[in-house]
């Protein structure tokens, strides 16, 4: 009599869970997709806005200078190895 009852009530859940994913899903995906759109479109435009320049404008960005007490170094590039060839 457990097994049988298990079983119905088994059988109940996965048709149930079924039928609502069948309406729950699409409008879940819709939504999905509607919110990764608006997101691209917003990335779009305030790229789109940056690049405001006429035509033939000249731009030119500078670095900042370092200051005398900066702890960093000057080169992060690491320490120099000389290559050998090995025969």
């Amino acid at each position: 009599m457990g097994l049988i009852k298990f079983l119905i009530i088994f059988a109940a859940i996965y048709y149930g869970f079924k039928l609502i994913s069948r309406f729950v899903f699409p409008f879940l995906i819709q939504y999905l997709f509607k919110k990764t759109r608006q997101n691209m479109q917003d990335q779009f435009d305030t790229n789109r806005g940056q690049n405001d320049k006429e035509e033939g404008e000249i731009t030119i960005k500078y670095a900042e200078k370092k200051k005398p007490g900066d702890p960093k170094k000057d080169n992060d590039s690491g320490e120099y190895i000389d290559f050998e060839e090995v025969d």
